[in-house]
């Protein structure tokens, strides 16, 4: 149990939601079975928590670079932000692209086909043992065609849910995309 964060109140009460929508970083998420509402019993107040918050980012950082849809620049700077770099350090990591240039994409400057390509296979590798669930096929990404054209259009929510992985004789949880949608459950 929790103390509440407005009353302090530890009479709380935790329902987990079949589905919620959630705001990571700018990126739209659906989270399947995986987040749970809590509420106090004495104030009524209600927060919603998502577990391992650090491994969905990685996930849904996985699972957007597979997507042959080009990327926008917020999700450049998601992806920048979930590889943990400064847009110096990235630029680097890219090949001496310069911080004002990464910031240029961030901000809505298109992202030639070659630095994406690369942003695209160094976030996949950099971010893979952090979403272990996540399969990644190494060699579409590399001949990947991705669609040049958004035409000021978002992707659909990526969905994901929590899955039970076994490695070394030890069960843990982590995070995999699913594509189970409420009408087909």
């Amino acid at each position: 149990m929790r103390a509440c964060a407005s009353c302090g109140a530890i009479a709380t009460e935790a329902t987990r939601l079949e589905e919620h929508l959630y705001e990571l970083m700018s990126i739209p998420v659906i989270l399947v079975n995986a987040a749970w509402r809590v509420a106090c019993k004495g104030c009524g107040h209600e927060t919603v928590l998502v577990p391992d918050q650090e491994g969905l980012t990685a996930a849904t950082a996985v699972v957007r670079v597979q997507i042959p849809v080009k990327l926008n620049g917020k999700e450049i700077k998601f992806l920048r932000k979930a590889l943990g770099y400064t847009a110096a350090a990235l630029g680097e990591k890219l090949g001496d692209v310069v911080p004002e240039t990464i910031s240029r994409w961030e901000n809505g400057a298109s992202i030639s086909p070659k630095s994406e390509a690369i942003l695209r296979m160094f976030a996949a590798v950099s971010l893979s043992e952090r979403a272990p669930a996540v399969d990644i096929n190494y060699q579409a990404l590399v001949h990947m065609k991705v669609n040049p054209v958004r035409n000021g259009f978002d992707l659909e929510p990526m969905r994901f849910e929590r899955v039970k992985l076994k490695e070394n004789r030890a069960k843990r949880e982590l995070w995999d995309q699913t594509t189970v949608t409420k009408e087909a459950a």
